[in-house]
């Protein structure tokens, strides 16, 4: 079978977002009650431990549809549990880790220190990015977040941005929450699929 080569209208379509991970009440159904999981951010799903263990991960589904690249960045901005990291510092120092079952890894940026030409990414910020720019579609990047205090209740609050060209899907964000050795876990968001040129919180 040939090989497939990625499609070169592929390349310009952005999907940013900024991932805040704080223990605060929750009023939405994104409410995870930890049983020593660990949570994930990265592959656009959350991922779950082994049997009573819980995880979430966070992460870009690389499905990008027909002609699609696309770029995301997650940021952590906690205050209250481990687990939160603004990203200015190394991730594997809040605990942050690449995952195993993707196609590609995330990438930290921090503009602050190094500014960026491009104007789709945030000034002065620092987070973490996946650029799929030449990715085929069902290509996915995962982050791996710090495991979660064991028989408490966590909130998930992040916000993201999307951009694409000629009015294109970017591609998704998902989170999934993984437990009893499940390959993903089972979804609890997932972004809208058409560019939204704003940032969104959930």
């Amino acid at each position: 079978m040939a090989e497939q080569e990625p499609d070169s209208k592929n390349q310009g379509v952005k999907l940013l977002g900024i991932l805040d991970v704080g223990k605060t009440p929750c009023a939405r159904e994104a409410i995870l009650h930890g049983a020593g999981g660990s949570a994930v951010a990265g592959l656009v799903h959350f991922l779950a431990t082994s049997r009573v263990q819980r995880s979430f991960h966070v992460g870009m589904a690389g499905f990008m549809v027909t002609t699609l690249a696309s770029c995301l960045l997650l940021s952590v901005r906690g205050q209250v549990f481990r687990g939160d990291c603004n990203f200015e510092r190394p991730y594997s120092e809040c605990g942050y880790s690449q995952g195993n079952d993707d196609d590609f890894d995330w990438e930290q940026v921090n503009t602050k220190l190094r500014p960026s030409a491009d104007p789709w990414i945030p000034a002065s910020s620092a987070f973490m990015m996946v650029n799929t720019s030449g990715r085929f579609p069902g290509h996915r990047a995962q982050l791996v977040v710090p495991q979660l205090k064991e028989n408490d209740t966590h909130c998930l609050i992040f916000q993201y941005y999307g951009a694409s060209g000629e009015g294109s899907s970017p591609g998704q964000l998902y989170i999934f929450v993984k437990e009893n050795n499940s390959p993903l876990g089972f979804p609890v968001w997932n972004s809208p699929g058409p560019a939204f040129h704003t940032w969104g919180q959930v």
